[in-house]
């Protein structure tokens, strides 16, 4: 019984008791048996079969416990609620600690120039899936012995050979390392499919390789460039033999894409200043940063 509904008994209770007459019993008249029925004089009123104070203190005990479990049982469904709001920010917690501590690492690169289909532009790759076990390569002496041969054969450095495989593989120097926004680019120098067909292999070819390998491939690439033509050997004409070929041996400010073409909208994230096209020092800029770090191997 609830506080209110405890109190509205004791109240009707009450005045129903108050209002109702005592009983009172029929006994046999003196005039006999033809003489009726005569009513007897009321009972004495410590004779009352109920004591309204015993009522009172029993209604009064009802609502005490009434409000108690009322009490109790408001306490539990706070107590639920805080415990199911401090459930809700842990779980949130370990959501943010997972997206945090990650299980793979996107690295943003550019694609490999397909040669073959200059008008279309190159594709930004900002989705290269990195694979583990492939970085370090200072203790790889075949792998840089190969790439200073390569190098030299196109009259620039090994360090700016190793430059744009660091950009272009995420730093991984995988050989199985692909553009995971769909382009299947692939490798030391991000192989296009259409590339990879022009030399004689196929991407899936290529991921297979062990990167010793797959140098072979990026010797056959650089002959099909004017890299092999001697204009220039510095190491923004290296990346530009990989992203857009017709730039080598143009000026640092030669714009390679405009605002307004496909190919600014697939590179516009190389556009530093944010001027509406992007010059080949732009494109080249991270690209540089990294040859200092390869002149001591």
């Amino acid at each position: 019984m609830s506080y209110v509904k405890s109190l509205q008994a004791l109240r009707k209770e009450l005045s129903y008791r108050a209002t109702k007459p005592a009983p009172t019993p029929e006994i046999p008249s003196r005039r006999g048996f033809m003489g009726g029925v005569a009513k007897a004089p009321p009972a004495p009123q410590e004779e009352l079969r109920y004591n309204p104070m015993d009522f009172v203190t029993s209604s009064m005990q009802d609502i005490i416990r009434a409000r108690e479990s009322f009490q109790q049982e408001s306490s539990q469904a706070m107590q639920e609620s805080a415990r199911g709001v401090a459930k809700g920010y842990e779980q949130v917690g370990k959501a943010a600690a997972s997206v945090l501590k990650g299980k793979e690492v996107e690295v943003p690169t550019e694609t490999v120039t397909d040669i073959k289909d200059k008008d279309m532009g190159p594709e930004v790759n900002m989705n290269l899936k990195s694979k583990p076990g492939n970085a370090n390569i200072k203790e790889d002496t075949k792998f840089i012995e190969k790439v200073s041969n390569i190098a030299a054969k196109y009259g620039t450095t090994k360090e700016a050979l190793l430059a744009v495989m660091h950009f272009e593989t995420g730093g991984t120097f995988s050989s199985g390392v692909r553009n995971a926004a769909g382009s299947d680019a692939t490798g030391l120098i991000q192989f296009m499919p259409s590339t990879a067909k022009g030399l004689g292999t196929s991407t899936e070819a290529l991921s297979k390789m062990d990167r010793l390998e797959q140098l072979d491939y990026v010797d056959k690439y650089f002959a099909q460039t004017p890299l092999a033509k001697g204009k220039s050997n510095n190491v923004e004409d290296v990346y530009m033999s990989v992203l857009w070929p017709k730039a080598v041996g143009k000026p640092s400010d030669y714009v390679l894409f405009a605002k307004g073409t496909k190919a600014y909208e697939q590179n516009k994230g190389l556009d530093r200043d944010g001027k509406g096209y992007v010059t080949k020092s732009d494109a080249a800029s991270k690209v540089t940063q990294f040859v200092e770090s390869y002149s001591a191997i």
